[in-house]
């Protein structure tokens, strides 16, 4: 089975299913549904939340350090059962691109098998170290439980991801997707980013496919019953409930910003924003000087506090502060390298500067 084929049109499900070159899909309006999406018995809810991203102490490769591109049905052995709709395992498997999940092998997946899907991270992702050459892991995929039973959770870590059309091996991303024993939640969890030209890096979508889809055939691949996507903005999507009968569009806007949290919820349903996007005003924000170093000034026009977070970039958070205009951030503890510093302040727009320490 080829991989990448495969993970191209999983990342556009179910917009595949809709319109094809143009014209009326067979579960367009209209079209004669063949074959008919059934309703799933399982429902989801999202709840969306901010909390500093934490890297992970430890964890074990699920890649043996080795680079990767396209993942083969790399086992993720939860050690607890775990639903996904109605699909139950104590083990998960990553396949396809970026950060696609299944409860069964996709590889050895028959015409007639279904599949039960999350795509925590829909992207052509891959290791950096396939742009520089080197034949050791530049990006590491990595995993832990922690916790007691009943109460464990399995988190799956990405760290400095790579993206496939990114010909200056400039853009990454970090985040892990964590999966909770008895109550059968996922997270996914977003760490430092740095994008540019989005569209072309999605591969002309506007961001980044999340979604939960339910009863998948591979060959040809068709999703037989009513799934989930999350559609708008980044870090405030909503998420829609596919059916034979909507066409929602399988790409947020953009890229989820640190310590933005999505949390679906098994047998919930809806969308809580702990924090909703208020649009915000874009705000001026200069560190100074920089290289640094003990201290470093924060000029804005933002004429409120902010919130300051500094991390390394793999999201590992160093120190957390408050700053106003022309204020000074102590620095002394941090050993020289490059940081990324996160701000935000309420009706402003978030912004992250990098920041050397001499």
């Amino acid at each position: 089975m080829n991989m990448k084929l495969l993970a191209a049109a999983l990342i556009s499900l179910p917009l595949t299913l809709f319109a094809q070159n143009g014209k009326p899909g067979p579960f367009m309006k209209g079209a004669k549904p063949s074959p008919q999406l059934k309703t799933t018995a399982v429902s989801y809810g999202l709840h969306i939340f901010n909390q500093p991203y934490a890297s992970l102490s430890s964890p074990v490769s699920l890649t043996n350090n080795i680079p990767w591109d396209a993942h083969n049905d790399i086992a993720v052995p939860l050690g607890f059962d775990f639903k996904l709709f109605d699909a139950v395992n104590d083990t998960l498997f990553l396949f396809s691109e970026g950060a696609v999940f299944s409860t069964r092998p996709a590889s050895s997946a028959t015409v007639t098998d279904t599949l039960s899907v999350l795509v925590a991270f829909g992207a052509d992702l891959w290791d950096r170290a396939l742009a520089s050459g080197s034949m050791s892991s530049q990006s590491p995929v990595g995993f832990k439980v922690e916790g007691a039973a009943p109460n464990r959770i399995g988190k799956v870590q990405f760290t400095n991801a790579g993206f496939f059309n990114d010909t200056e091996d400039s853009v990454f991303v970090n985040f892990q997707v964590w999966f909770y024993e008895t109550s059968n939640n996922i997270e996914i969890r977003f760490g430092n980013s740095f994008m540019k030209n989005e569209m072309h890096m999605y591969d002309g979508k506007p961001g980044v496919a999340v979604g939960l889809l339910d009863g998948v055939i591979l060959d040809p691949l068709t999703v037989l019953n009513q799934s989930y996507v999350l559609t708008g903005a980044a870090n405030a999507p909503q998420l829609e409930l596919v059916s034979s009968t909507v066409a929602p569009d399988t790409a947020v806007n953009g890229t989820p910003s640190y310590g933005k949290v999505f949390q679906f919820l098994y047998n919930g349903s809806g969308t809580v924003n702990d924090v909703p996007e208020t649009g915000g005003k874009e705000s001026r924000v200069v560190l100074a000087p920089n290289p640094a170093g003990d201290f470093v000034r924060v000029q804005t026009d933002v004429q409120t506090t902010l919130n300051a977070a500094i991390t390394d970039l793999t999201g590992k958070l160093l120190l957390q502060t408050k700053a106003q205009d022309n204020s000074m951030i102590d620095i002394r503890s941090l050993p020289s390298g490059l940081y990324l510093v996160h701000l935000s302040a309420d009706g402003y727009q978030p912004v992250t500067r990098k920041l050397i320490k001499r």
